[in-house]
């Protein structure tokens, strides 16, 4: 990812090393994490340059190709679920796994945490770390959409690459307070995986990857080198609609946006 600085809580846009620096009001151990989110940020070699995984075709693929093709600032603040449950999965995974393959037209690649050979298959299980409120939600709510989607990408993915058959797909929900809960996932073939509107918006997966398929290949143009960066954003922006706009609605707005670091940028288009 082009990251050129970051957004610090305390002091604002500043440039990538600024946590290093003690001059920084926030206490060593504010500066400790967020500095450790901006080296797993710029050093993240899989959610970069237009490749695909299971949780970024659920998301918003105009807001990944910004972040992908454009510099930007890191808003840090942002990262800090994301990083909460990053350093839970390294504390979980005990065989995790490298997936490749190709699903509605475009190349992915994942990770799951687990799998493990069992007598009458492969299982599959993901690590889901949660807040306390979060996982009391996630216990009436059931298995989300999104998430079956993800661990079925898995296991067709798993599948392709000749490993075997998933006989079983789980998802080990995490709360400090709650603990685990394990719950059970279904088995989904790609054309029920497309059909999935993920994140309450009125676009299916199928719609999404199309997008990808479309601004890719818009950013593939032999012209494209040549271009400056405005250049890339309008190439972006005239192939993919605001599709996060749709996404997490609630009173203020759409959540996605909100949170969104290249929001202003894909405003102005």
């Amino acid at each position: 990812m082009p990251i050129t600085a970051i957004l610090c809580p305390a002091c604002g846009e500043q440039p990538l090393n600024h946590f290093e620096s003690s001059s920084c009001p926030l206490s060593p151990s504010e500066r400790g994490w967020y500095d450790w989110i901006v080296m797993h940020e710029l050093n993240d070699k899989l959610h970069c340059d237009g490749t695909l995984t299971p949780t970024r075709l659920l998301t918003c693929p105009r807001m990944v190709l910004l972040c992908d093709y454009l510099p930007y600032t890191l808003n840090v603040a942002f990262h800090n679920s994301p990083a909460v449950g990053t350093k839970i999965h390294e504390a979980t995974s005990r065989s995790a796994l490298r997936l490749k393959g190709r699903l509605f037209g475009l190349d992915f690649e994942g990770e799951c945490d687990n799998h493990v050979e069992t007598p009458t298959g492969w299982w599959i299980d993901d690590t889901k770390s949660h807040s306390d409120y979060r996982m009391s939600r996630v216990t009436k709510e059931g298995v989300s959409p999104e998430l079956e989607v993800q661990l079925n990408i898995y296991r067709l993915l798993f599948e392709q690459m000749g490993l075997g058959t998933i006989s079983r797909l789980t998802a080990s929900h995490f709360s400090p307070y709650f603990g685990f809960r394990v719950v059970e996932v279904p088995i989904m073939d790609e054309d029920w995986i497309g059909q999935v509107r993920p994140l309450g918006n009125p676009f299916t997966v199928k719609q999404l990857a199309g997008f990808y398929q479309n601004g890719l290949a818009a950013l593939a143009d032999p012209q494209y080198v040549t271009q400056s960066y405005e250049g890339h954003a309008y190439r972006i922006a005239s192939a993919i609609p605001k599709v996060g706009a749709e996404m997490l609605k609630t009173k203020e707005g759409s959540w996605m946006c909100n949170h969104c670091e290249v929001r202003g940028l894909c405003d102005s288009l």
